[in-house]
């Protein structure tokens, strides 16, 4: 088995080179201000203070970096809106204090989103699942009434927001719209478990939570498995890398059950690029003689390890490559440049459960515009929702949803 990856451990960009990463950063006129206060920065000035307040958030999302907000937009669509609140200073220039993205999002309901008849929502999706900066009930106030005020305007029919974890302040000044005239608070999921590993001050302690049994086990598995493992950061690997991805996710399950994850187009060409170029592509891949097993696309940004894509070829299904990728992973990420936490994502599973520590709830929120087509939509899939929750509730009930699982899957 062989690691191979450039040396060196990744470390947030400067303020002052943020935006160099890419060689084009974004110009103000390809995102909207709306609402901007009489006076308040513009141009480059605005743009600085964008990265400004990016830089000293720890928690921030690197979707919310001006280069990746750029290419959130669906092609051919308007461009997002950035909702920023500033602070008057007399005696110096004005502070960004809290910012927040919307893109274009057409959200499908019904009793089959893919068939011709399910129902279109026209609406934005808020970036990175944050406001950047200042989350007071006064500035999350604001940001939701500037929301509301653009599904007011006609033209969109609700703001989708993806992830949002229960009992942040975010979640609580969404709840408080309820009641509200404008608009109706809507889950299309329930919350579930979201998944974390918090390493320790000393991170090869982090292995001391496992049992005896369980380290031989996992361990044993990597053994079963002749495999390499590669991790990708440098933006010329990204071509390579995406095309390996590829392969294994046309053999993935994902691919027949969720559609194809890693495409390898363009577009996601120039998004890893644009991420790596940022300093915060941390990728793996794992081989057998060459042939690609398992992928995970990773992002390292401000102490953070996000997996955000993952699949393995279903033929070695019987060696575990999904096990052996994560835990091959996580002794790179222990072994080095080691982050304070890792992110599994939305949505509970078997290997989150074995290797997380920290678990919070989280789930998508929809605030739908009163009308008689967008509140038919919300019919339609709460209609929905109970059918599937009355048809997982039988499997259970049966003692075959496990089962039931398993074969879906291949």
């Amino acid at each position: 088995m062989e690691l191979s990856s450039p040396p060196g451990g990744i470390a947030p960009p400067h303020p002052a080179r943020q935006g160099a990463g890419t060689g084009d950063a974004p110009g103000m006129a390809e995102v909207r201000w709306p609402e901007q206060p009489e006076g308040a920065p513009a141009g480059p000035a605005a743009l600085a203070g964008w990265l400004a307040l990016l830089a000293e958030q720890p928690a921030g999302s690197l979707y919310l970096h001006p280069d990746m907000v750029r290419l959130a937009a669906p092609p051919g669509q308007e461009a997002p809106h950035v909702h920023g609140r500033w602070r008057r200073d007399p005696g110096g220039p004005d502070k960004l204090e809290s910012l927040a993205v919307l893109v274009p999002k057409t959200v499908r309901m019904g009793l089959a989103k893919s068939a011709p008849w399910a129902i279109a929502l026209k609406g934005y999706r808020l970036v990175g699942n944050q406001v950047l900066g200042d989350n007071g009930e006064e500035a999350l106030a604001a940001f939701l009434e500037a929301g509301m005020h653009l599904l007011a305007r006609g033209g969109a029919d609700c703001l989708y927001l993806e992830d949002l974890e229960v009992g942040s302040p975010l979640w609580d000044a969404v709840q408080a719209l309820r009641g509200r005239r404008q608009v109706a608070v809507f889950h299309p999921g329930k919350a579930q478990p979201h998944w974390w590993v918090r390493f320790p001050e000393e991170p090869e302690d982090y292995w001391k939570q496992f049992s005896r049994k369980t380290r031989y086990n996992l361990r044993s598995s990597v053994k079963k498995l002749e495999h390499s493992l590669t991790c990708v950061r440098r933006r010329e690997e990204v071509p390579l890398f995406l095309e390996k991805a590829h392969q294994v996710s046309l053999n993935s399950w994902q691919r027949r059950k969720l559609g194809l994850r890693i495409r390898n187009d363009a577009r996601e060409r120039k998004f890893w690029e644009t991420v790596s170029s940022l300093g915060a592509m941390r990728s793996y891949l794992l081989e057998q003689g060459g042939r690609p097993l398992a992928f995970m696309c990773g992002i390292h940004w401000h102490g953070c390890f996000v997996s955000e894509e993952i699949g393995y070829d279903q033929a070695y299904t019987d060696y575990s490559p999904g096990k052996v990728l994560h835990y091959r992973v996580l002794e790179d990420l222990i072994a080095r440049d080691t982050p304070r936490l890792l992110d599994f994502g939305f949505g509970d599973n078997e290997y989150k459960q074995v290797f997380g520590n920290l678990q919070t709830r989280s789930g998508p929120v929809l605030l739908v515009r009163r009308g008689l087509k967008p509140l038919a939509a919300v019919g339609l899939e709460q209609f929905r929702r109970s059918l599937s929750g009355g048809i997982r509730a039988g499997l259970k009930r049966l003692g075959m949803l496990s089962r039931f699982r398993r074969i879906y899957r291949k």
